[in-house]
């Protein structure tokens, strides 16, 4: 992995997903990298204040592979809805602060938040909203 190219790439991506912020970047680490998917922690500084940061790549490729059978434009846009939709439902999710499409690749940008202790409550409350959202018309987002 280039470190410097990887750099330039998810700058890049944080501006396509904050067009009227300018955020530079403080540190970044790489949470995930597979085919299709880059998940990266990052600290980035907006107007002066450090704020930390999860950017999600989702690249083209096989359907087969990943668990949605949509292209990645798609997941994305899915995922950002589904993190409003769980947050307005109150349960804690990341706050998406941006969301960018590029040609077949597309990114979100949320707030890095820390995991919360699950019980078993929240669980099955949790599994029966996705299972509601997973079930949602592609017209309808």
């Amino acid at each position: 992995m280039n470190i410097e190219y990887e750099s330039r790439k998810v700058i890049q991506w944080i501006t396509e997903c904050l067009p009227q912020d300018q955020a530079t970047r403080v540190r970044l680490r790489n949470l995930k990298h597979i085919a299709q998917r880059e998940v990266w922690e990052c600290e980035i500084a907006l107007d002066g204040k450090s704020q930390p940061v999860i950017l999600t790549i989702f690249k083209q490729g096989p359907t087969d592979n990943v668990i949605t059978s949509q292209p990645s434009e798609d997941t994305a846009r899915k995922c950002a809805l589904a993190q409003q939709e769980l947050s307005r439902l109150g349960i804690p999710t990341p706050k998406v602060l941006g969301l960018a499409i590029q040609e077949e690749t597309a990114a979100i940008l949320t707030e890095r938040i820390e995991q919360a202790e699950w019980r078993s409550q929240m669980r099955v409350k949790v599994a029966r909203l996705l299972a509601r959202l997973h079930s949602l018309n592609l017209d309808r987002l």
